[in-house]
């Protein structure tokens, strides 16, 4: 389809790429049940085995990335997870045993509780810190600093932060900074226009919009940083 800022963002929402279109010309994409697929020989076909990749599940993980106004979707899709909290699961993979995360004071409660109850026995050092406090929140970031993380609106006393300023400091530590932006959605803010390196959302809420599905999202503009979250989401965390 070319490339996202061409188009606008209701046109991306159903018309974001062309690669699944079928011989049967179907208008709504069918859903692809199976976990196995042939191959006549090996490597003959991108598909083998649904927990590596699903042509249902791609759609989905392309338009969130043009949604977010990633042009290169075909290479940085996203990555559909089961829930919110399996994004944060697979977000954390990045940080090793002795690096710490650096995260705003009101965040999602299992959020927190993951950083406190479970990341902290893997070696890892978790703050917290209102982002409003600039001068606080650069005091805190050191050298062993790998992840910032922001929820912006927050849950749920929807709390506002200015991303632009917080990413400019995060890239001067060499930080990357992620954005939990499941109370906005990329119709209303758009994180890596701030400078975002990783956006997640829980699809559960907003995007999924009626209490009927449970999932989750993240998007990364940053290709080294795809790379590995691609290896995480095939051999760890789903």
């Amino acid at each position: 389809m070319g490339e996202s800022k061409k188009y606008g963002i209701n046109t991306r929402a159903i018309h974001t790429q062309k690669k699944f279109k079928l011989p049967t010309g179907d208008v709504m994409p069918p859903i692809h049940m199976s976990t196995t697929y042939e191959n006549l020989e090996p490597g003959e076909s991108e598909y083998f085995y649904g927990r590596m990749n699903n042509p249902t599940r791609e759609i989905f993980e392309r338009t969130m990335a043009s949604l977010e106004g990633v042009d290169d979707h075909e290479t940085l899709h996203g990555f559909a997870m089961a829930s919110g909290m399996a994004c944060v699961t697979m977000i954390a993979e990045l940080v090793k045993p002795g690096e710490n995360v650096l995260i705003t004071q009101e965040v999602y409660g299992g959020t927190t509780r993951f950083f406190t109850q479970i990341a902290t026995k893997r070696g890892i050092e978790v703050n917290f810190c209102n982002f409003n406090e600039t001068e606080k929140l650069e005091s805190l970031i050191n050298e062993n600093t790998k992840l910032v993380w922001i929820e912006s609106p927050s849950n749920p006393n929807i709390n506002l932060y200015d991303m632009s300023s917080i990413a400019k400091i995060v890239h001067d530590k060499g930080s990357l900074l992620v954005a939990d932006s499941t109370f906005s959605t990329p119709f209303i803010t758009r994180p890596f226009e701030h400078g975002v390196d990783i956006i997640m959302h829980s699809t559960t809420k907003y995007i999924g919009g009626h209490s009927d599905t449970l999932g989750g999202v993240v998007v990364t503009n940053n290709s080294e940083v795809h790379e590995f979250l691609h290896l995480v989401k095939k051999q760890v965390v789903q």
